[in-house]
């Protein structure tokens, strides 16, 4: 890791502290005297302060109290046009915490962090910029995209040695006696970095340049291999990109990133497959899943938002497992009569479609209790698919998810998963029933594992 980008969950970067119990909110039972005791924020904005990686805060939102003081010691602050911020303190009647009050005159001159915090008022990203809290303010769909590349540039261009002593050497400088002393500080860290592996590999820049393209093709590369790989087994099954894509991608972007690129694959493929199966569609076999899914599908974008993916990620592998489990058993139900299993499985595939990508379980666990032909139940899946990766789609231009960076990234594995998506289809066709099945459990199996152990 060489980077780490703190943003927040949701609409809102940090609210602070919840000030709804008056002065018994800070009533501590194991605060014994007033001298032993240490704010919690203190300890935070210590420990941010003594890292070694550079920390980049991505304010998406309303940034109030603890909220922005935290990102104090952070090295970089960039605001979403959304962000609000306040250092509202002396409106609740107690004062800054967090090291705050060493922080921030630092930061933005003693008179602008007076007026911020005398005041307590609220104001907005703009404001941060021109008094220097913040280094830029961009577009909200464009703020995580503009700190991963920030990120991304300082991972790909620097060393990790040297990035690590000139942020502590910025922030432990500021409160030095005289020049001399970052002289002296200088000339000690110029004499064992000059002699270190990466200072002699620098020297040529055309390497050093050419190093980081082989990096970057050989990024792509990976990512080709698995965007194929996962559009081959969607082709062939009729559903799998988010299973096998979300086991492999999250290792070469970020979770939210690959889940809604997945999503924006597979929502053409579902279409092109379906157009190529409908005459073995049926309506009537779909109908309560479509009424579910239209209901799960705003729980499962909410959850994409707010809660840990690794979370949402060993859930649904628990439930992938303990169905495979079933099978393999043989206690898979042969038959789940009733409109209620059908609506069910609708509302679970919206909310796991949502949240992580993979709709396809409980409406797999489904259709295979019907008794379709496996052209039947791929036809009826597609629809249904249709209909449900549009929804979460929509829901994920709603919530902000679908960036510049995600489109960039469809476009760039555009051509190899159109090549695997097709080869799957090809394939289809030759593939009996019990093989098919066992091609459906073996992938789920594998999937559920990976998503269980990695979290």
């Amino acid at each position: 890791m060489r980077a780490v980008i703190v943003t927040g969950a949701g609409r809102a970067f940090c609210a602070g502290a919840d000030l709804g119990a008056g002065g018994r909110t800070f009533d501590r039972a194991d605060r014994s005297t007033a001298d032993e005791h240490r704010d919690g924020g203190g300890r935070v904005t210590l420990r941010i302060f003594d890292l070694k990686k550079p920390v980049i805060a991505a304010i998406n939102g309303p940034a109030v109290g603890f909220g922005i003081t935290l990102t104090l010691p952070m090295d970089v602050r960039i605001a979403s046009t959304a962000a609000r911020i306040g250092f509202v303190f002396a409106r609740r009647g107690v004062v800054p915490e967090a090291c705050s009050t060493w922080f921030l005159p630092r930061l933005v001159g003693m008179s602008q962090a007076a007026e911020w915090a005398l005041t307590g008022r609220v104001f907005s990203a703009e404001e941060a910029l021109a008094g220097r809290l913040v280094s830029r303010v961009v577009a909200p769909d464009a703020l995580l995209a503009t700190a991963r590349e920030l990120a991304r540039e300082i991972a790909d261009n620097t060393s990790a040695v040297s990035v690590a002593l000139i942020r502590q050497m910025l922030w432990k400088l500021l409160g030095a006696d005289h020049p001399r002393e970052a002289h002296r500080i200088d000339s000690l860290g110029m004499f064992w970095t000059g002699r270190s592996p990466d200072a002699r590999f620098a020297a040529p820049e055309h390497r050093h340049a050419a190093v980081l393209s082989l990096v970057a093709v050989i990024d792509w590369a990976l990512g080709a291999l698995v965007i194929t790989a996962a559009s081959f087994v969607q082709g062939l099954a009729g559903f799998g990109i988010g299973l096998v894509g979300l086991a492999f991608l999250p290792y070469l972007m970020s979770p939210a990133t690959a889940i809604v690129l997945l999503t924006l694959y597979a929502a053409p493929f579902t279409l092109g497959v379906f157009i190529q199966l409908r005459d073995d569609f049926r309506l009537s076999g779909i109908r309560d899943m479509l009424v579910g899914t239209v209901l799960g599908t705003p729980i499962g974008v909410w959850g994409l938002a707010a809660l840990p993916a690794s979370l949402i990620n060993r859930l649904i592998g628990v439930f992938i497992l303990l169905i495979v489990i079933l099978e393999v058993r043989r206690l898979f139900p042969e038959r789940l009569p009733g409109r209620g299993w059908g609506f069910g499985a609708g509302v679970l595939s919206g909310v796991l479609g949502g949240a992580i990508g993979t709709p396809a379980p409980p409406v797999i666990v489904y259709s295979m209790t019907q008794g379709w032909t496996p052209r039947r139940m791929k036809a009826n899946l597609q629809a249904f698919m249709v209909v449900n990766q549009t929804l979460i789609l929509g829901g994920y231009e709603w919530a902000g998810l679908l960036t510049r960076e995600v489109w960039h990234l469809g476009l760039s594995f555009a051509i190899p998963a159109l090549v695997g998506v097709l080869a799957g289809i090809a394939l289809f066709g030759r593939i009996d029933a019990v093989r098919f099945r066992q091609i459906v459990f073996t992938l789920l199996f594998i999937s559920g594992l990976v998503l269980l152990v990695r979290g």
